[in-house]
């Protein structure tokens, strides 16, 4: 898909509860954040033509609580903000090379290619060295010590188990001038490739004293283990860093357009520094920028408040507290017009194709004139309702630039055996936006295209969808009479409304196949028996892992299953039980099991604790 990125301003709100996703607006738009997160930027108010922002901004809107700190940087010349092109950078794989290698002894290295937006290639690279550090190079940087990285994660967590609160963010330790080391590793990136002037940073100061009460290990079902053996010194004292990059002394937001997060686990650089130097750098999403363009104005916030008290108000009611705005510049992809189309008050972009050899997923995002009826969003508005995101059906039909499933093979697709999209699962940014994605399921319509074949899509094709309603259950009901077959008695029974939005949205999307994302961790680990697990393998939104078994078994009396990081079992992907999805999921590791599959379905299906525990076989895996 042809995008392109520019930088347009972006409110941040944190708040309580709820979280939505940014619109492409040609003014500043306002985001949602369900994080009360603070960063350590200045408090200042100031005047953009004419307009004032306070430090803080305390009322209550429309049953929305406005209780928050206005937060705009001390750098930023709030009457000279423009508009500006971003370009996505890459570090050299030389330059980094001769950064973070230099004196090393190679171990193992690898050279691949990846595949970045509009499908262009770029060069990758991976080496393990005798000293236990390696080194990744793709559109990212990473840089690692591992025996200390791997330590000192034990002790300070950022994401699960986050334990920041015990650590200072402004003390000086013997590992040296905190300031000092932090230009080092500002030096070490710039050395790597990457154009980066201004930037801001917070560390936290991890003395070894804290590190030592706060370390924990975990085996593969979350408990902890005995960290006996372990000890710390003065030596283990180090910082992490974590910083942002500034354009015109703004920051630039480094959360997701569509789900965003604008906590420090979330920046663009990590770094962590002993008294050796650097330990661990992870450095991704980094900007280069054109020349300024247009200049813009500010909303006042009044005009903002009133915004958000609108669209958030009538979603979750009096719960909802604001309590923080801050300002950053965002970088948007700004779709080919081909991508977007409006019909019937609806406007729906599709801004993301992500193909595999199995799946094709689409992210779409629907926008309203008016308000969705708030029966809709069911997440919020139904009691009981068990499903993390939002569900909205389509009638669609669907095809191919390709042999035996083209438009007229497919012209009637239900009655000769092909699946069309049906539904779209995701999420509600505000009562008028609706984010998420369409699952399309390759195998099957090349099973029906030609059953006695087995064929495979090209690398490059074109999938055509043609969206003619899009519907939603209303939690109202309406008596309607049937006759009983059986007893030829009329019977009344309540049958749920629906409130549909007929139109016309034809899309002509170009496909490139992007199997150059898969990641795959080889396992090879089996039990006594020789049940266990080759690998696994995960691209952006599915993971999948290939089982051991020992000769003269079936593998029908087998079944694998797949938990994120956090324990729970991720969802089967479409028809295929042991393809999973890792949408909206943390999967950076994942406990893999293989169970029996009459004990799974029986016993084990519905209690993931109960899951670990039957398996006759699992691993953790780490991606």
């Amino acid at each position: 898909m042809k995008v392109k990125k520019s930088i347009i301003l972006v409110t941040a709100l944190s708040c309580l509860t709820c979280a939505g996703c940014a619109k492409e607006q040609p003014e500043p738009v306002t985001e949602m954040d369900n994080e009360i997160r603070t960063e350590e930027t200045e408090q200042t108010e100031n005047a953009v033509s004419g307009q004032v922002f306070p430090e803080r901004f305390e009322e209550t809107i429309d049953g929305v609580c406005f209780d928050m700190d206005v937060r705009i940087s001390k750098e930023a010349d709030m009457e000279n903000l423009h508009r500006t092109s971003a370009t996505l950078q890459r570090p050299d794989i030389e330059k980094a090379k001769a950064v973070f290698a230099a004196g090393r002894t190679v171990v193992e290295e690898q050279n691949d290619t990846g595949s970045g937006e509009d499908g262009i290639e770029f060069p990758c690279y991976r080496a393990d060295y005798d000293d236990d550090t390696f080194l990744n190079i793709s559109s990212n940087l990473t840089y690692s010590h591992t025996p200390v990285f791997e330590k000192i994660n034990g002790a300070f967590r950022l994401y699960s188990h986050n334990n920041t609160d015990r650590y200072a963010k402004d003390t000086v330790l013997e590992a040296g001038d905190p300031q000092m080391l932090f230009e080092n590793v500002l030096k070490s990136i710039r050395d790597a490739g990457y154009q980066l002037e201004d930037v801001t940073y917070d560390y936290f100061a991890l003395d070894h004293e804290t590190m030592a009460e706060e370390f924990m290990l975990l085996d593969k079902t979350g408990e902890t283990v005995s960290t006996e053996g372990i000890s710390w010194g003065v030596e283990d004292d180090c910082y992490f860093y974590t910083a942002v990059q500034l354009q015109e002394g703004l920051p630039i937001y480094f959360g997701s357009q569509d789900f965003p997060e604008d906590e420090e686990g979330n920046r663009p650089i990590h770094a962590l520094c002993s008294a050796n130097g650097i330990e661990r750098l992870d450095v991704s999403r980094l900007y280069s920028f054109s020349e300024p363009g247009e200049a813009v104005s500010l909303l006042d916030l009044d005009t903002i408040v009133q915004t958000v008290s609108k669209k958030y108000g009538d979603i979750v009611g009096p719960s909802y507290t604001v309590k923080r705005a801050e300002l950053y510049k965002m970088p948007v992809k700004t779709a080919d017009s081909t991508y977007v189309q409006t019909s019937n008050g609806l406007t729906v972009t599709v801004s993301e194709a992500n193909c595999t050899s199995q799946a094709l997923y689409l992210g779409l995002c629907i926008e309203n004139e008016e308000d969705f009826p708030a029966d809709f969003i069911k997440t919020k508005n139904m009691e009981g309702y068990i499903l993390d995101y939002d569900i909205l059906n389509l009638k669609t039909e669907s095809y191919y630039d390709l042999p035996g499933m083209g438009k007229e093979e497919r012209s009637d697709a239900a009655a000769n055996g092909f699946s069309t999209p049906t539904y779209i699962e995701g999420n509600f940014a505000d009562s008028r936006t609706f984010t998420g994605i369409i699952m399309v399921s390759l195998e099957e319509d090349l099973l029906y295209s030609d059953p006695s074949k087995k064929q495979a899509l090209p690398e490059q094709f074109t999938y055509y969808l043609e969206i003619s309603d899009i519907y939603g259950e209303l939690l109202e009901y309406e008596e309607r009479q049937y006759r009983d077959p059986e007893t030829d008695e009329m019977v009344t029974l309540p049958e749920p409304l629906w409130k549909h939005y007929e139109g016309t949205w034809n899309f002509e999307i170009e496909v490139n196949k992007n199997l150059k994302d898969m990641q795959t961790v080889e396992v090879n680990k089996t039990n006594e028996d020789g049940i266990g697990i080759a690998s696994v393998e995960k691209t952006a939104f599915e993971i999948s892992a290939q089982i051991i078994l020992p000769e003269g078994v079936e593998r029908y009396d087998y079944i694998v299953t797949i938990l994120d990081a956090d324990g729970k079992r991720l969802d089967n992907q479409g028809s295929n039980g042991e393809v999973f999805s890792t949408y909206g999921r943390n999967t950076d590791t994942v406990y893999v099991y293989v169970c029996d599959y009459m004990q799974f379905m029986d016993e084990l299906k519905g209690d993931d604790k109960k899951i670990a525990e039957g398996a006759l076989f699992g691993t953790e895996v780490h991606f």
